[in-house]
């Protein structure tokens, strides 16, 4: 049931960003509140849960930006195992770590969800030179998961069952 939580939280932090980028934004470089919430659940939550969360909010990136279906939704549910299969099964509790997985975690999604459109069409651009450097977006997304942090934290020991402090633990 949390999952649908966290789905739900990423969505309206998906459209806000989004607003708000329409208003003030630098070249298509706004932070992806979506994959922060896959960060956050990469970090503290079970694979399940994890696919789950990222197979649905790619689904609402991809409904969003138009893209074909199944586009998103890959590129997110890579990135996301990507990075749950890079902790090693590490956890740590910190904020900076935190903010550090989810700069890369925006990266890693935008070069596979870059490579995945390569792959099935020859005119295949960035929309921008910023995003095309791919530093700008994780350096927003990390500094806006960096403020975020002790928020998700909050909600995630509200809408969380089997409510646990993880400081450094193994899986």
């Amino acid at each position: 049931m949390y999952a649908i939580g966290w789905i739900i939280l990423g969505w309206i932090g998906y459209l806000c960003c989004n607003a708000f980028h329409t208003r003030i934004g630098f070249e298509y470089v706004i932070p992806d509140f979506a994959i922060i919430i896959v960060a956050f659940i990469a970090l503290r939550r079970n694979m399940l849960a994890l696919v789950w969360v990222t197979f649905c909010l790619g689904y609402i990136a991809g409904r969003q930006a138009l893209a074909p279906t199944g586009l998103h939704e890959s590129a997110m549910t890579l990135a996301g195992l990507s990075i749950y299969f890079a902790l090693g099964h590490l956890t740590v509790d910190n904020r900076f770590f935190f903010a550090f997985l989810s700069g890369v975690a925006v990266i890693t999604y935008h070069l596979f969800l870059f490579s995945i459109s390569w792959s099935f069409s020859e005119y295949t651009h960035f929309s921008s030179w910023a995003t095309a450097m791919l530093f700008p977006a994780g350096l927003a997304t990390a500094g806006f998961a960096l403020l975020g942090y002790p928020i998700l934290r909050w909600i995630d020991y509200r809408i969380s069952s089997d409510t646990q402090e993880v400081f450094l633990s193994w899986r």
